[in-house]
């Protein structure tokens, strides 16, 4: 019964971030990219954060779940703070199957913060560096500016496993998030990024 309430309450609480930021999203009409990564962002804190309440395991169904949600609300009721910033890109439907597939292939709860925290954090700062300082187009309108700034937030999130796993899994998870269209490095990356901890610490 713990669990239970436990696991809807942790569910309520992600719910409700998405929900005001949607509102905000709405109200406030911000950058569409700016609310999506916003969302990516505290959703995969608040991941990492209710680990130390709740099995990190439940995250397979809560990730399942979120993407059945979002991908019903794409369908009948468009989300202004998810829209993708490019039309055919699925990203933010992978983005709760991603977060399914850390819990799935992580060892223990660590493994899938650290996961989790890179598929949220790195793939924003490869944005937002991409965006302001691209230095060059490489592939998949990926630039040199945007992946470095992956390899670095991927290595500090990850130091604390050691520098040579972080050095492996934020080059690893670069490369994915390099050659991962339409949105699928929320998918590759999280995966990449969970086994590669596992087998390494």
């Amino acid at each position: 019964m713990i669990t239970l309430v436990t696991v809807v309450g942790t569910v309520a609480l992600l719910a409700g971030f998405l929900a005001l930021n949607e509102l905000v999203a709405r109200r406030r009409e911000p950058p569409l990219e700016a609310s999506r990564k916003i969302a990516h962002v505290g959703s995969a804190v608040l991941a990492a954060v209710s680990c130390l309440w709740l099995d990190f395991r439940w995250y397979v169904l809560i990730g399942l779940l979120f993407s059945a949600a979002l991908l019903l609300a794409r369908r009948y009721l468009p989300l202004r703070s998810l829209s993708s910033r490019a039309e055919g890109s699925w990203g933010d439907l992978l983005f709760g199957i991603g977060v399914a597939l850390a819990g799935l292939l992580s060892d223990n709860a660590i493994v899938f913060v650290l996961a989790v925290l890179i598929l949220g954090l790195a793939d924003t700062a490869a944005f937002l560096v991409g965006r302001r300082w691209p230095i060059r187009i490489v592939v998949l309108s990926r630039s040199v500016g945007g992946s470095l700034a992956f390899l670095v937030v991927a290595f500090l999130i990850t130091l604390p496993a050691g520098p040579v796993t972080a050095t492996v899994v934020a080059l690893a998870c670069t490369v994915a998030e390099l050659v991962s269209p339409r949105g699928t490095d929320n998918l590759t990356v999280p995966a990449i990024a969970a086994v590669l901890i596992s087998a390494l610490v």
